[in-house]
């Protein structure tokens, strides 16, 4: 496997793993407003 093909992947695994954080965290928020979390 090339080099750049190693930095596609892996910018893209890094990608996904941020957004799915945030998606995450959203969610968690959300859920605390409507007072379902404390």
């Amino acid at each position: 496997m090339d080099n750049r093909l190693k930095q596609q992947i892996n910018f893209m695994v890094e990608a996904i793993e941020k957004g799915f954080r945030e998606l995450l965290t959203d969610l968690v928020n959300k859920a605390r407003e409507k007072g379902n979390l404390k």
